[in-house]
């Protein structure tokens, strides 16, 4: 069981955490340029298969399906819009040509 699978289910923003996230923090940052996001898939040839990084025994050392949730792209009220930003950046996954015969696989 994880901390989002409580019985209860997560718990819901405070007033004090909804007043100092998302108003003041959309306002000051570029939340429209999404410049980075195309930065992010620069070079990118292909994902990591199935979102599943397993050991040479086939057992699962990475499951990025387990972050399908940052495919939303607003921030629930419990999190900071920007730290929610650079989380779906982050998810840019898979073999990425760096340069000519110099590759890399990025995974979170």
């Amino acid at each position: 069981m994880t901390q989002h699978d409580s019985p209860a289910g997560p718990k819901p923003a405070s007033a004090a955490t909804k007043a100092a996230q998302a108003p003041r923090v959309l306002e000051q940052l570029p939340f429209s340029d999404q410049a980075d996001f195309a930065l992010a898939q620069r070079r990118f040839i292909a994902p990591v298969p199935d979102g599943l990084v397993k050991n040479e025994r086939g057992a699962a050392l990475w499951d990025l399906q387990a972050y399908e949730f940052l495919g939303e792209e607003t921030a629930p009220d419990t999190v900071n819009p920007s730290l929610w930003r650079m989380a779906r950046l982050n998810m840019n996954n898979g073999l990425f040509m760096v340069c000519e015969r110099v590759y890399q696989l990025r995974i979170i």
